[in-house]
């Protein structure tokens, strides 16, 4: 019917979204873009339900094809983020994309049928260097991840020794749960690139938040069983409230030491377990709630930092950083024929 959507959300252009009665040709080539997104980095540019599709196609800018995928020609890559603008009338036309994409075909085929004698210098290269990088990747997720593990299972002894009457064996044995805890997590759920739409909190902080939400709640109940309310409100609104504050102090981990978002997460997760232990250990103290509320959210951002930086000392030994800067030099290194392949 006329004024109305029709369409798959993943494709749909933002004036299609918006409900625009005045649609032509450059609304079928930014379905062309997510089309050729879709098939260079296996998934469309947005992702969700159809409304927050909708959404993100009028408001969002999509990722870079290189950082989704490395290795795509720049020139590819450019020409589907120009297929993908918000504006209709800066998309090229048809006839300039089939001149540029037939521009770009013959280029690499070209690329592909030239002498043999030249791939065996370049592959292998690639190959180890590839593995290198993974490697290292892999040992600074590990390092990373222990020494958050640690400094979490200190903070919480600590505090539960010297704050508490709990013996020495239990606060020991806690402090080494919360850091086994965060470790097993994290090294289950190692990093892993972004993707667009995707929620940007990991699996391993859900996890932990979750275990914080349902304790809290536990603890009033055991505490007194009349404050079920108390521990109802917790339970509904505690998740989502947790949720919020852990991406708030990623980010400012983030912005903060330029660190990436899984080593962020690692921080913010790890600040909460440290911040929970201190705040039990001053409830115990009989300090009052809108004391103990004022006391995590200064402590909580100030642990995760502190984490951040004793767990990473240099941006470029972050766990997710060396895989793109070891491919791309590899790539720069080895010099291929055509400078359409180059990144």
């Amino acid at each position: 019917m006329t004024g109305v959507a029709i369409g798959t959300p993943a494709y749909m252009s933002p004036e299609q979204a918006r409900g625009d009665t005045t649609l032509s040709a450059p609304s079928d080539l930014y379905s062309l873009g997510c089309l050729l997104h879709e098939l260079l980095t296996g998934h469309v540019p947005f992702t969700g339900t159809g409304w927050q599709v909708l959404n993100q196609h009028v408001h969002d800018a999509p990722a870079p094809l290189s950082a989704l995928r490395p290795g795509v020609p720049r020139e590819l890559e450019q020409l589907v983020l120009e297929l993908l603008d918000k504006n209709p009338d800066r998309r090229p036309t048809a006839a300039d994309i089939r001149m540029r994409l037939t521009r770009l075909n013959t280029a690499l085929v070209a690329f592909a049928d030239a002498p043999t004698a030249t791939a065996p210098r370049r592959t292998p290269t690639l190959v180890a260097t590839t593995t290198s990088v993974s490697r290292h990747r892999e040992r600074g997720v590990r390092s990373s991840t222990v020494c958050a593990a640690g400094l979490t299972a200190a903070a919480v002894t600590g505090a539960l020794s010297l704050t508490t009457t709990v013996p020495t064996p239990w606060t020991t044995s806690l402090g080494t749960l919360a850091g086994l805890l965060l470790a097993v997590l994290y090294l289950l759920d190692p990093p892993e690139p972004p993707h667009p739409g995707q929620l940007r909190i990991t699996t391993a902080a859900l996890m932990t938040l979750l275990l914080l939400t349902g304790g809290a709640a536990l603890a009033v109940l055991v505490t007194d069983l009349s404050l079920w309310a108390y521990a109802l409100a917790i339970s509904v609104l505690g998740g989502p409230t947790l949720v919020a504050c852990t991406s708030g102090v990623r980010r400012l981990v983030e912005h903060t030491f330029h660190r990436s978002a899984w080593h962020g997460d690692l921080a913010a997760t790890a600040g909460g377990l440290q911040t929970a232990a201190v705040l039990l250990a001053a409830d115990h103290a009989g300090l009052p709630p809108f004391t103990l509320i004022a006391a995590g959210a200064v402590l909580w951002p100030a642990a995760a930092l502190l984490t951040a930086v004793l767990t990473t000392r240099r941006t470029r030994h972050d766990p997710l950083a060396p895989a793109r800067s070891g491919i791309a030099g590899t790539r720069r290194v080895t010099g291929p024929r055509s400078a359409v392949t180059r990144t």
